[in-house]
This record gives structure tokens, sequence and C-alpha cells, in this order.
């Protein structure tokens, strides 16, 4: 039987001890390294309250190598570049209660969205049936794994541009030339592989695979990063000519 509040409860304490060490240090951006370890955490308390199928022995190592992969590229690229993002230091700039703000709507928000994404792990875990090698875990098994690489490589040539960009200049080569966003792309495939392994139990799995689907699009992906670089003319010139998500391989 999954105990959902005991999961609640260790998620709910990670989110207060990073709030406490963010106030130290004075920088709120650490709240993403957790992103990726928050999902390892939740998926590994649930396989061990599971029956632990194939399916869910699946899930769970699909979950970790994201999420490990996902923190650790954070981690790495936040102590190259130390200090908070530029998008928390606005918020600690325009906040008139600062402390209180960025509690709950950094720390506490971000859990809240965490759980709602973390819906198909949830339903593949609470699973009490053993379907064993389907097509629903094959097929989604395959689109994970080609998200988690896809996303990998274009995060990877991101990381090698930046040690050699000029000022202003705009990547436009490698997965990059086909789409402006293809670590969104990835991500997008990675929860549709694994709301797509939940499908063999509810169809209320696709709701992970919604939600990320619609934040990257129009809250913390795609809408702000095009913002950001809003009257750049070389990137107007690059967003005109490219699509956001989608690859046009033509």
């Amino acid at each position: 039987m999954i105990d959902i509040i005991s999961i609640l409860l260790v998620i709910f304490l990670c989110y207060l001890v990073l709030f406490f060490i963010s106030i130290y240090i004075k920088d709120n951006s650490i709240v993403d390294i957790f992103w990726g370890l928050g999902f390892g955490i939740i998926a590994i308390m649930l396989f061990f309250q599971s029956d632990q199928y194939i399916y869910q022995l699946t899930t769970l190592f699909l979950i970790l190598a994201w999420g490990l992969r996902l923190s650790s590229y954070i981690f790495y690229r936040k102590l190259k570049k130390p200090g908070e993002d530029s998008r928390y230091k606005e918020w600690r700039n325009e906040w008139k209660y600062f402390y209180t703000q960025s509690f709950f709507q950094i720390y506490i928000l971000q859990m809240i969205i965490m759980f709602i994404i973390a819906i198909p792990l949830f339903i593949i875990f609470y699973g009490e049936k053993d379907f064993g090698i389907n097509i629903f875990l094959i097929i989604g098994t395959i689109i994970s794994l080609f998200g988690l690489i896809y996303e990998s490589i274009a995060d990877y040539q991101l990381f090698k541009f930046l040690k050699i960009r000029k000022k202003g200049e705009i990547l436009k080569k490698g997965l990059r030339k086909f789409h402006r966003y293809p670590n969104y792309f990835g991500e997008i495939c990675f929860w549709f592989g694994i709301s797509f392994i939940g499908l063999q139990i509810n169809i209320f799995s696709l709701i992970g695979f919604l939600v990320i689907f619609l934040l990257l699009i129009f809250v913390s992906g795609v809408a702000m990063t095009d913002n950001r670089y809003k009257g750049n003319s070389e990137y107007e010139k690059y967003k005109s000519k490219t699509p956001a998500l989608f690859p046009y391989i033509f």
C-alpha cells in the first residue's frame, strides 16, 4: 500500500532544508538542483512500497537516470558559474515580503508541481497487477530513453558552446539547427514515455506529461527564454526561421 503522507513529508522536509540553506548563502536558485533528485526520492520510496514488478523496476531506473543526470548537470554548471540565477535575482529585488514569498512561490510551489508531474509514478507503483513485458512498457521505455539521450546531447552542445560564446551570440548548430529548444523537446519525450508506461493502468497517467508540456511551453521554458532574448536581432532572425519545440528536419 502506498503511503503518500510519508513521501510528502520527506519531500517537504527536503525543501524546508533547502529554503534555510538558501537564506544562509543568499541563493534561491539552488532549488533547481533538487528538481531531478526530488523525483528520484519519490520513485525510490514508491518502489519499496510497491510489488516491484518489471514495469515498476524499469520506471525506477528511468527516473533515477533522468534525475541524476539533470541534477548533476545543474550542479556542475553552478560550480562553474556560482551565484544566483538572474530569474531569482529579479524576484529578490521585486518581492516586498521576500522570505515569505520565496518560501511559498518557489519552494512550496515547486513541491506541488513536482507531485502533480509525479502522478504517473504514483499510478505505476500503485499497480497491483503484473503486466509483464508488454507493448506499453517497451514503447514507453524507448520513448523515455530517446528523450533522455536527446536532452543530454542538447545540454552537452550548449555547455560546449557557452565556453567559447561571444557576447550576444546564439547557438544555432547541432540539434538547435532543427529547433530552438531540443532540451525541452527531450524532456517532453521523456515524460511522455513515463506516462505511456502508466497508461496500461490508468489514463490519468497522462497528467504528468500534459503538465510538463504546458509548463515548458507557456511558463518556465519557451515563453521565458524567448522573453529573455527579446530585442536580440540575431535571436529574432533565428526564431523566425526555426520552430521552438518540434524539429523541422527538412
